[in-house]
């Protein structure tokens, strides 16, 4: 016979704000996200309970404020409920709200030109590598789009380690946009002058109508390993 335990009450089930705080109120939007599952497990929601509790009259929460010509305001909503998936490791976002445009593979790197630098097969992952020590960049082809659209959120990966000494390089993620007639618009940094023990992620980047865009990778790399010296592949862009 085997006897399993689950948890099936207490903090597991709050939706938590720091460390077991499950007081959303307050002056300031709080945002808390259930537990991330772990591999193999899965969540069944069937319902959602709301306490409201407060030293004074909450009332006022619930009424309309009308104006002079007796029509009511839009308000706010008091919480809101919505559906985030991780996306990619540490990027959460709607899925139903959001399209995502993925670079990776041999066709996209070797379109783009490199210099102190080639693509690589590494654990079946088309990579970018660096050839020695010093300064390797990669920049990609204008992308693009069918329409002018924002983009919120990206998200990359690195083939070396977050545990990799922060000494052995630094690399810059640059995004530059265009308007729908490849006129230079914004240049964004997604990653400026980083370590690789830093999160791989840009959130709410916000950059709004954007017709082209185009991609530049910079490292440099201050120490030879025996394994592959350096690596970036599928830098992904949240599109809204």
């Amino acid at each position: 016979m085997i006897i399993d335990r689950i948890q099936l009450a207490g903090l597991e089930a709050y939706f938590q704000v720091g460390a077991g705080g499950v007081n959303l109120g307050g002056q300031n939007p709080l945002t808390a996200r259930t537990k991330q599952l772990g591999r193999g497990k899965q969540l069944e929601i069937s319902a959602i309970e709301l306490l409201i509790e407060s030293g004074n009259d909450l009332t006022d929460l619930f009424n309309f404020n009308f104006d002079t010509q007796n029509n009511p305001p839009t308000p706010d909503p008091l919480f809101s409920i919505t559906l985030m998936k991780e996306m990619f490791p540490a990027l959460f976002a709607d899925p139903f709200r959001h399209r995502v445009h993925n670079i990776s593979g041999f066709e996209d790197f070797k379109r783009g030109t490199m210099e102190n630098a080639k693509v690589l097969d590494v654990e079946g992952i088309p990579t970018i590598v660096s050839i020695g020590t010093g300064i390797c960049t990669w920049k990609s082809p204008l992308y693009p789009m069918p329409e002018p659209i924002n983009l919120n959120h990206a998200s990359w990966e690195l083939a070396a380690s977050t545990r990799t000494p922060p000494g052995n390089f630094k690399y810059s993620l640059k995004l530059a946009t265009f308007d729908a007639n490849q006129a230079p618009f914004l240049t964004f940094f997604l990653a400026n002058n980083l370590d690789p023990t830093k999160p791989r992620k840009a959130e709410n980047c916000n950059l709004k109508d954007v017709g082209f865009y185009q991609i530049e990778f910079t490292a440099d790399v201050t120490t030879t390993p025996t394994t592959p010296r350096l690596s970036w592949s599928r830098s992904r862009q949240a599109i809204t």
